[in-house]
């Protein structure tokens, strides 16, 4: 398990060190990577399951009690007239950073996980069936950037919401639009990520071209993944763990 962390700690300093990586030698940015694809690719089905379910929903169920007394605030002093919105939007805020940061936990993992299966495999894939991994990179990053400037937005709504009060209509509707936009383009990020990962391990294990219906029943493992990683996981680790002649792909 303690590799998992470390799997995903390497991942996390990855994006962070995406835009000082040339500062350092190619051979260390590629060695982090190859790191963490080994941790990810080597891990056990019950690991990852445990990373991804249970940890988090352990971890929902304790954010959940400072919620529990904030209604409980609330309903001792509803017969006071005046209550300071100050008692309501701040254990809000706080359980609102709390979730997100669960959340971020979780798809640093996951998207940790299609990394390595859709980049990592490649190696298992005959040189003329190798699939090109620039724009599933650029597909796996937008979320990140989604999550991370959604988060900076409500935080920015619950930190100013007095002065929002009078917020023109016009201009709500303009962040809205750019919100959902983003939103968009992001849920077809990750579906191209799904349809990617799960096409590599089947082009893997069949050394051959595949359409989509040789690939579909994979394709819904990586969309379910709670249930789909205990089917999907050990394929990968046989498949990792074959010794073929190809040279991995960075």
């Amino acid at each position: 398990m303690s590799k998992i962390f470390v799997g995903t700690t390497v991942f996390v300093a990855f994006f962070y060190e995406n835009f000082k990586f040339l500062d350092e030698s190619y051979s260390e940015y590629t060695e982090k990577l190859k790191i963490m694809k080994d941790i990810f690719l080597k891990a056990k089905h019950w690991q990852l399951f445990v990373l991804i379910f249970v940890i988090p929903m352990i971890a929902q169920g304790i954010g959940m009690s400072p919620f529990f007394e904030f209604f409980q605030t609330i309903e001792a002093i509803e017969n006071q007239e005046d209550i300071s919105p100050i008692l309501m939007i701040e254990p809000m805020y706080n359980f609102f950073r709390f979730m997100m940061f669960v959340t971020g936990l979780i798809g640093i993992v996951m998207l940790g996980w299609l990394w390595s299966v859709g980049v990592g495999l490649q190696g298992k894939i005959p040189e003329d069936l190798k699939m090109k991994t620039g724009l599933f990179k650029a597909a796996l990053i937008l979320p990140i950037v989604y999550f991370v400037g959604i988060f900076r937005v409500i935080s920015f709504v619950f930190l100013n919401y007095e002065s929002l009060i009078n917020f023109s209509t016009e201009s709500s509707v303009q962040i809205f639009s750019t919100i959902f936009s983003v939103h968009l383009l992001s849920i077809i990020a990750v579906i191209y990520t799904f349809v990617f990962v799960a096409k590599t391990v089947k082009t893997a294990e069949l050394q051959r071209k595949v359409k989509f219906e040789d690939f579909i029943g994979e394709f819904f493992m990586v969309c379910f993944y709670m249930v789909g990683v205990w089917i999907l996981q050990p394929r990968i680790n046989e498949l990792y763990s074959y010794k073929v002649e190809n040279h991995e792909v960075d």
